[in-house]
């Protein structure tokens, strides 16, 4: 007698296994494209971050580097408040020969920074309307996070600090009492 069966076709236990394959490696393709894309998102948020970042510590820093008294005799210095999370200090943003007074402090974890507008021809300028708080740099890693370090150049020598000259750091105790003397600011 002849074997009618068919030796060409598949069984159910072979088309099991088969189909068994195709899932685990439709998974494993489906897992690595997620891993893939995470990374992707990842690595463009954190580019993201730095990038604002940076451009939020150009403008502080050029403002930094502008600053100017606000007072005939010269003697009180460019700052009117230096506290870890707040600054202010007196800068001619809008290049008037007025020095406007611009504020950066943080709320949770946002910079902001606020212009005050000078009232008045002659030195000491006061200051009247302000600006909307503006963001600078949102999701700061801890809320209320220190932003400002300040330094006074007026110390002893043997401390000698950045780039070979002298400074102390100013406590967050009792900054104003150095707010005339602050050489350096580090954000």
């Amino acid at each position: 007698m002849r074997d009618t069966r068919d030796s060409h076709g598949l069984s159910l236990v072979e088309l099991l296994i088969v189909v068994s394959l195709l899932v685990m490696f439709a998974t494993m393709c489906v897992m690595l494209l997620n891993s893939f894309t995470s990374m992707t998102d990842e690595t463009q948020a954190s580019q993201a971050l730095a990038s604002d970042t940076r451009i939020a510590m150009d403008g502080i820093g050029r403002d930094l580097r502008q600053a100017q008294q606000n007072d005939a005799e010269m003697t009180n210095g460019a700052f009117s408040v230096a506290r870890p999370t707040y600054a202010q200090f007196f800068v001619d943003t809008d290049h008037d020969a007025k020095p406007e007074r611009v504020t950066y402090y943080t709320a949770g974890t946002t910079l902001y920074k606020v212009i005050a507008y000078p009232v008045g021809a002659a030195v000491p300028f006061t200051f009247g309307s302000t600006s909307t708080p503006t963001p600078v740099l949102e999701d700061l890693s801890v809320p209320d996070a220190a932003v400002f370090t300040y330094y006074s150049s007026d110390v002893d020598s043997s401390t000698v600090g950045l780039t070979g000259y002298a400074f102390q750091q100013v406590t967050a105790t009792d900054p104003l009492s150095y707010a005339t003397k602050i050489s350096l600011v580090r954000v």
